[in-house]
């Protein structure tokens, strides 16, 4: 069954990798650790919209790792916004143990800003992560703008999406940034190793 998994992994890796730029893609395996830039350049991101980098991520179960949560803001300023993030807990858990129910950032703190994070069990194979945070000042315009890191244990072997859903995204004049637009997730595979 080790083996029918190792291969399934390697032949996901091998479909994934034909449609993402190296850049794009993050592996850790038993003996060896690469970890290019985790933004995911992708011109097709409308101002408003919200996606998880890397795009791929093969991990071991029982080892932590992280997502970033990356905005296109435009020439607009973010200074508000609910996000959910979805996930099998089967598969990953959020690192408890970092910030607040694993999400962390050094931008929506205090004194200027803030966030909060919650966890929705929707059933065995669906976890939400609700995160909403403001900031006085707002998040630089960028294409690429940061929001959060999500930091994750992989619990288990198998594959999950880690989706963003944006329920609002408001300037810091109070207008809606652009299309606020959660793009398909990131594949996550946890694997048991070889």
């Amino acid at each position: 069954m080790k083996q029918f998994i190792t291969i399934f992994s390697l032949l996901l890796i091998v479909f994934m990798s034909c449609q993402l730029e190296p850049e794009q893609m993050e592996r850790e395996t038993v003996n060896e650790t690469v970890e290019p830039s985790t933004k995911c350049i992708n011109i097709d991101h409308v101002v408003g919209g919200v996606w998880i980098a890397p795009k791929l991520s093969i991990k071991l179960a029982g080892k932590e790792f992280k997502t970033e949560l990356l905005c296109n803001t435009g020439d607009s300023r973010v200074g508000a916004f609910s996000v959910q993030v979805s996930y099998n807990p089967q598969i990953v858990q959020p690192n408890l143990l970092i910030g607040d129910k694993g999400v962390d950032t050094d931008v929506f703190v205090l004194p200027y800003g803030g966030y909060a994070v919650n966890i929705l069990s929707i059933s065995e194979t669906e976890e939400i992560l609700f995160i909403s945070g403001f900031h006085a000042f707002g998040v630089e315009p960028s294409g690429e703008a940061f929001l959060f890191d999500l930091n994750w244990i992989g619990q288990s072997t198998g594959i999950t999406k880690i989706t963003p859903n944006v329920l609002d995204l408001y300037s810091i004049m109070y207008d809606i940034v652009g299309t606020p637009t959660g793009y398909p997730g990131a594949a996550c595979i946890i694997d048991l190793g070889l």
